[in-house]
C-alpha cells in the first residue's frame, strides 16, 4: 500500500491511500462514495455547501457565467456585474443605512480586513487614536455567558446559559479581571474599554461596570535589589538561578495591597505545581524544603543587614510602589 500524493488535512500524513472514503457523487443533501454507500451530509462539505448537491439551476448559472468571463478581479478600478447584483441582494437580505459590501475568500482575511476599515473608520471621523483592539490573552480567570437566557451568581462566579445552536445569543454577560502594571495603566485601559462600549453595533446595546479588585503591582529597583538576595542564597544552595517573571504572564499578588507601604517586596515564592488557578491545581510537596530554606536564609541575611537611608524612607507612602516578583 502506498500514501496517496494528496496531503489531507487533519489526517495522518502516512494514512494509506486505500483508506480514505471517496465521494463520487452528490445530490441534494446525499451522497454517494464509490462503492455505492449513500450517505446524509450533514456538515455541508464542511458548511461550504448548504445549498445542496447537484442543483442544475446552479450549475446552469455557473456554466452561463463562465462562457462569459469565469472570474476577474475587483481591485482598484475594475469592476463586474455579478458581484454589484450580490452586493444589492444582500442589502437587501439584511438593511443597514449607508452600508457597503466587501467580498473576502475566507474567515482570517475577513477580520484582517474588518480590523483595518475600523481603524481607516475612526481615522477618517477624526479620532486616529482608537487604534486598540481588546482581546483574551493568557484569560484563564473570569467567566463568559451567552444564550437566549443567561443566569449568573456574582457570589460564585458560576451561572448558566440557555439557547440553541441555531439562533443567535440574545444576550452575553463577561466577567473577570483586569492587571496593570500602574493605576494611570489602568485607568487608560477602563477608558479604552468605555469607549469600545459606548460604540456598539446597530440593534445592540452593551453596559460595562468595573470593580477595584488586586492593586498594582509595578517593578522597581527595590523589588529588584530583594530578588538579588533571594536569588544569591537559592544559587548558594546550588537550586538555581531565581528569576522574575514577565509581568504579562503573572498572576495577581496578595502582597500588592501593601506595595505603597514597603521599599521592597518580591511575589511567588511559595510551594510550586502545575495547573494554577484550575479543577486541576495540584501542589508538589516535594518543593517544600527548598522552598523554606530559601525563604528562611533570605530572612536571615535581610536582618543582618543595616538598610541605607534614602530618601525614599521619608517620601509619603503613596509616592512608593511594589514589583512583580519570580516566578519558577
Amino acid at each position: 500500500m502506498t500514501v496517496p500524493q494528496v496531503l489531507h488535512p487533519f489526517a495522518a500524513p502516512t494514512r494509506q491511500a486505500g483508506d480514505f472514503l471517496e465521494i463520487v457523487r452528490g445530490e441534494g443533501c446525499r451522497l454517494w462514495d464509490s462503492d455505492g454507500h449513500v450517505y446524509l451530509d450533514g456538515t455541508a462539505s464542511l458548511w461550504y455547501c448548504a445549498v445542496g448537491h447537484g442543483r442544475r439551476e446552479i450549475a446552469n448559472a455557473v456554466a452561463a457565467q463562465m462562457e462569459q468571463v469565469a472570474a476577474y478581479h475587483t481591485f482598484a478600478s475594475f469592476t463586474n456585474g455579478p458581484e454589484q447584483r450580490l452586493a444589492e441582494l444582500l442589502m437587501e437580505l439584511e438593511p443597514i443605512p449607508d452600508a457597503r459590501v466587501l467580498f473576502t475568500l475566507t474567515g482570517s482575511e475577513a477580520v484582517d480586513s474588518a480590523l483595518k476599515l475600523a481603524r481607516a473608520g475612526h481615522r477618517a471621523a477624526g479620532d486616529a487614536g482608537r487604534t486598540v483592539f481588546l482581546s483574551r490573552h493568557y484569560a484563564y480567570h473570569g467567566v463568559m455567558l451567552g444564550g437566549t437566557s443567561i443566569d449568573f451568581d456574582s457570589g460564585q462566579s458560576r451561572g448558566t446559559a440557555f439557547g440553541k445552536e441555531n439562533v443567535v445569543a440574545e444576550r452575553a454577560m463577561v466577567s473577570g479581571d483586569l492587571r496593570t502594571l500602574s493605576k494611570e495603566q489602568l485607568d487608560e485601559a477602563r477608558q479604552a474599554m468605555q469607549a469600545v462600549v459606548a460604540d456598539a453595533l446597530p440593534h445592540t446595546e452593551a453596559t460595562l461596570t468595573f470593580t477595584d479588585g488586586y492593586p498594582s503591582l509595578a517593578p522597581t529597583e527595590g523589588n529588584a535589589r530583594l530578588l538579588a538576595v533571594y536569588d544569591q542564597v537559592s544559587q548558594d544552595l546550588g537550586s538555581g538561578h531565581v528569576a522574575a517573571v514577565s509581568p504579562d504572564r503573572a498572576g495577581a499578588a496578595d502582597v500588592s495591597f501593601v506595595a505603597g507601604e514597603v521599599p521592597s517586596i518580591i511575589d511567588g515564592i511559595g510551594l510550586m505545581g502545575h495547573d494554577d488557578h484550575t479543577a486541576g491545581e495540584t501542589a508538589d510537596l516535594a518543593t517544600l524544603p527548598s522552598q523554606t530554606k530559601r525563604a528562611a536564609i533570605t530572612l536571615y541575611r535581610l536582618a543582618q543587614q543595616k538598610p541605607p537611608r534614602t530618601a525614599a524612607h521619608d517620601e509619603p507612602a503613596r509616592e512608593r510602589s511594589g514589583a512583580e516578583g519570580p516566578r519558577q
